[in-house]
């Protein structure tokens, strides 16, 4: 039984990551220009190649043609896939500057295609999906309050139903299940929730323009925020250093409810004079 040959699939290599049209990442059709001048180590010269309809060589002090026919090279959504018997075609575009996978290629030259690798690429597709199914399998066993922290925690608008938040979730989960993953199993998110419910019930209280956290009740300083990061992260992540460690704390006890003991102050006790008795 003959051994099947595989054709070789070439992929446009600017992809649209936000397309109008859902999963239209590519253009309907892409052309690329069909000569170009490549440096040739074996001559150490540039040489000028060309895809010719007809031609055995892609060299065009090589070919024979007097009129040359200059042949198109279009991917069709993004897709070329070249056949073992497309010889001159499958030469020019691996010889060619366009090909960002070509270790001989002129650095300054545009990159506008690449060679795609169908084992590794069926293995990293089987990855992804595995991840993405883990991704969204997780999303849908969460119950609505444990989402809903997360959500928010997350930078996604909350102040709307259930459904809504639910689905831009899920949509994350979708296009990015790994970072999806690793958020809700990253501890400063779930550490980034306490804080903005202790935040929401006015338990500490944001200045924003000193850039300072102060408890409710003592007025005393918790944290200040350095210039350039994020407030709520830059708190959150203060609470996780010995430092900080004690402000977590008592965030969590404010938060269940628990009764805190005054703090008595130390004051200095009165000297007694003695009254010498007189006799």
């Amino acid at each position: 039984m003959s051994k099947k040959r595989k054709s070789t699939i070439y992929q446009i290599s600017q992809r649209n990551e936000a397309p109008a049209t859902r999963g239209k990442n590519y253009a309907s059709s892409s052309r690329i220009p069909s000569i170009d001048e490549i440096y040739c180590e074996e001559t150490n010269t540039n040489r000028m190649i060309r895809y010719v309809m007809g031609e055995q060589s892609i060299y065009q002090d090589e070919q024979t043609s007097d009129n040359p026919i200059i042949g198109d090279i279009v991917f069709n959504n993004g897709i070329l896939p070249v056949k073992y018997n497309q010889i001159t075609l499958k030469k020019y575009l691996d010889a060619c500057n366009y090909n960002e996978d070509n270790p001989s290629r002129i650095e300054d030259k545009k990159r506008l295609f690449k060679v795609i690798n169908n084992e590794f690429n069926a293995e990293k597709s089987l990855d992804e999906m595995e991840i993405q199914y883990l991704a969204i399998d997780t999303l849908m066993k969460m119950d609505a309050q444990k989402m809903v922290g997360y959500a928010r925690a997350m930078d996604v608008n909350v102040d709307r139903s259930v459904y809504e938040i639910k689905h831009d979730m899920m949509v994350m989960a979708k296009n990015n299940p790994q970072l999806f993953m690793d958020e809700i199993s990253n501890p400063m998110i779930e550490r980034k929730q306490v804080i903005m419910d202790a935040i929401e019930e006015r338990l500490i209280i944001e200045n924003k323009g000193k850039r300072q956290f102060i408890w409710s009740d003592t007025k005393e300083l918790i944290f200040t925020v350095p210039v350039g990061i994020n407030p709520v992260d830059a708190l959150t992540e203060y609470t996780f250093n010995d430092e900080g460690t004690p402000v977590f704390s008592r965030i969590k006890r404010l938060l269940s409810g628990e009764i805190e003991e005054p703090k008595v102050k130390n004051t200095p006790k009165k000297e007694v004079k003695k009254v010498k008795s007189i006799n």
